[in-house]
């Protein structure tokens, strides 16, 4: 084949707001309460790996200094927090350094030494004076000494507040419910709980909260920590009076591991698993045939738990539908796609591997063919490199390329397309989710969408196939190259290829869905995998919201497969009968409609399409018919949740429910994780010049 180029611009986007932290000291009680709990003299560090001191369980301490300096060792160990000269402790959050309103810090460990970094805080719970000088103190230290994470040091000097250690817990994992229990000095009823720091608790029972208790009376708080940092995290809790004075102070700290699981790692190349024309061996209708996916054709043998592929439906003998599910495991009541008599089509499908296969059943008898395009990586699925970790970015869906805008594309033709996300995003940007739409085709054929840059060689699979007249989507997740020629800055920016299989010319839309970074970008969502799909739309028995009319939008919400930290879906929507041709959109509910379609049904037909939208606060979606009347259902394979990889800044907060959130992100209780962090191009383009280019020697729509 032959190479063209494509011009074309795209307008701004509208992002999806993150919600970033910032620090500030605290007004609150100095005094430390009195307590039937013996003062301790403590030291606990959770740190990560490289880390200038090592983690350590709860130690006592050696503890000397005097004035407002006071220094914790143990063996090679030792931590020393200092107010700067002439001042004294407050109760708060402050910036290290010597240097007015900070606190001073030093960490060493067999002479190395980490001493006042830039991230590195202090946030003090309670102390005391006398005229002597300090004579109690409770603190939590955060820093960055390693690169590789926060270092959380627990500080006790004569102290009752106390401290429990979760130790490692992988980012965007629960840990295992905690109880709180708090003590009162004095007779009291209990305002709120104020808490302070970046570690993410879900509240699971609060009884304190209202309570009214009699001196050294206690309550309890359970709660669920959730690491979203790398490093060492901290929240303290503190019951308080109708006052605001503070009664009794606990922390919890933890380390949060990078984790691989829910990761995307696209194919540089989609392969071919499966193609049953060869030999003329068809799926059967009603028998299912496995699929090995895991462990041949170059794909790893473990460390997998769902894979990305591609299935196209050849001349099947009835209309009817397919489902791609686990191997082992019971068929599902979902479709995967839905086809006609005699039907070439194609479609994008997310599915758990079990025991390394897929399963694929069909109704009617018919040829398959099943491309690879990526897979998602489940706790074993290591690697050297963590930015081979990948996350999902969710984007507002916007429109990078309509050839009906410049010319029809040639057939045999192939063309480059690429957008600017700026230069930091360009170089983290490993595959765009992308919905290609083949307009008015003059003839049969079909696309093939890869990672080509100034290649001439066209992959052996397809990507969606094509009948003359007829309008077809589908959605792919391809890798991306730095182009530098691409632009008239010459910077790098994200490009794929695409090929016109067919002799005859096409018009080609493409929309980006969303994009998955290489793991060195914060608010981005990893995929968990349901166990089996889960229907969450029937429009036929009123499941979601009712049969959608010309121009109708119906809600619906994601509750049953959701929690409080999902961001965005990945499901089959399915058109059931619509009476007119047309073109539904879906999108996160609460927000403008998207401007791009997410398929494009016709009269009578069936036909499904993978989608990945978000869902609001509400854990709600909405879903968009343009013309006609039809029937909807939407089921969901899986869903992305928030994962960040980026430090925050210690927050505070009140909480006064019995249950819900308490977050880093945000004061107070939450509802739901914050979104991901939307990434806007800055421009996106695709160039062509010359002419049509001739058939190759080998033709490709043979395939």
């Amino acid at each position: 084949m032959k190479r063209w180029s494509r011009v074309s611009s795209l307008g701004a986007l509208i992002l999806v707001a993150a919600v970033c932290a910032t620090t500030s000291p605290v007004t609150a009680s100095a005094a430390a309460p009195t307590l039937s709990v013996a003062p301790r003299n403590e030291l606990t560090i959770v740190a990560p790996a490289g880390a200038v001191v090592p983690s350590v369980t709860t130690q006592t301490p050696g503890i000397t200094g005097f004035g407002s300096s006071r220094t914790w060792a143990t063996g090679t160990m030792s931590v020393q927090l200092s107010a700067f000269t002439g001042e004294t402790f407050k109760v708060g959050t402050f910036q290290s350094g010597h240097a007015a309103g900070r606190l001073g810090v030093s960490i060493t460990n067999n002479g190395a030494s980490c001493t006042d970094g830039a991230s590195s805080r202090v946030t003090v719970h309670e102390f005391t004076y006398d005229g002597d000088g300090l004579t109690s103190l409770a603190a939590t230290l955060q820093a960055n000494c390693s690169g590789t994470g926060q270092t959380v040091a627990e500080l006790r000097f004569n102290s009752t507040v106390g401290a429990q250690r979760v130790g490692g817990l992988r980012l965007g994992q629960d840990g295992a419910l905690r109880r709180v229990t708090l003590t009162t000095p004095e007779a009291t009823t209990v305002q709120d709980i104020f808490w302070a720091g970046d570690l993410t608790v879900v509240v699971k029972a609060n009884t304190c909260n209202g309570a009214s208790l009699p001196a050294g009376g206690t309550c309890y708080v359970d709660v669920v920590p959730r690491t979203l940092e790398e490093g060492g995290e901290y929240i303290a809790l503190s019951i308080r009076d109708a006052e605001a004075k503070r009664l009794d102070t606990v922390s919890i700290t933890a380390l949060g591991l990078q984790s691989p699981e829910g990761a995307y790692t696209p194919l540089a190349t989609a392969k071919r698993f499966l193609d049953t024309r060869p030999g003329n061996v068809p799926l059967r209708a009603g028998t299912p045939r496995d699929l090995q996916v895991l462990g041949v054709n170059g794909m790893p043998s473990t460390g997998i738990s769902t894979v990305v592929v591609n299935i196209t439906v050849v001349a099947p003998n009835t209309g009817g539908y397919l489902t791609a599910y686990p191997a082992g495991t019971t068929a599902p009541t979902a479709s995967s796609m839905n086809f006609s008599k005699g039907q070439t089509i194609a479609n994008l499908v997310t599915v758990r591997a079990n025991a390394g296969k897929i399963r694929l059943l069909t109704s009617a008898t018919t040829h398959v063919l099943v491309d690879v395009v990526g897979y998602y990586r489940n706790l074993a699925g290591t690697s050297s490199d963590p930015r081979a970790y990948g996350s999902f970015q969710q984007v507002e869906p916007y429109r990078l390329y309509d050839s009906r805008k410049d010319v029809k594309v040639n057939g045999y033709e192939i063309f480059d397309l690429w957008t600017d996300f700026g230069d930091d995003f360009n170089r983290r940007t490993k595959a765009l989710a992308i919905n290609v739409t083949v307009v008015a085709p003059e003839g049969p054929g079909h696309l093939t969408v890869w990672n080509g840059l100034n290649s001439t060689t066209v992959p052996n699979t397809s990507t969606l196939n094509f009948t003359a007249g007829r309008t077809v989507p589908n959605m792919t997740v391809v890798p991306v190259s730095l182009c530098y020629s691409c632009n008239a800055a010459g910077t790098g920016v994200p490009a794929f290829s695409i090929a016109n299989a067919s002799s005859k010319r096409v018009h080609v839309v493409v929309d980006v869905v969303g994009v998955f970074d290489d793991n060195s970008v914060e608010f981005g969502s990893r995929l968990k995998p349901l166990a089996t799909p889960k229907r969450v739309v029937d429009t036929r028995a009123s499941l979601g919201f009712k049969t959608l009319g010309a121009g109708a939008t119906g809600t619906a919400s994601a509750a049953s497969v959701s929690t409080p930290w999902t961001t965005s879906l990945s499901g089959n929507l399915t058109a059931v009968g619509p009476t007119k041709y047309t073109w539904l959109t879906i999108w996160e509910a609460g927000t403008p409609k998207s401007g791009v379609s997410s398929m494009n049904p016709y009269p009578g037909q069936n036909v499904a399409a993978m989608v990945m939208p978000g869902i609001s606060d509400a854990r709600q979606f909405s879903v968009n018919n343009a013309v006609g009347t039809t029937n909807v259902i939407l089921d969901v394979v899986g869903t992305f949740e928030f994962y960040n990889t980026e430090e925050y800044a210690p927050e505070t907060g009140v909480f006064t429910a019995d249950t819900g959130l308490v977050a880093s992100e945000a004061p107070g209780a939450l509802t739901k994780a914050p979104d991901s962090k939307g990434i806007a191009p800055d421009k996106a383009s695709a160039s062509r010049t010359g002419s049509p280019a001739s058939a190759p020697a080998s033709k490709v729509n043979s395939r």
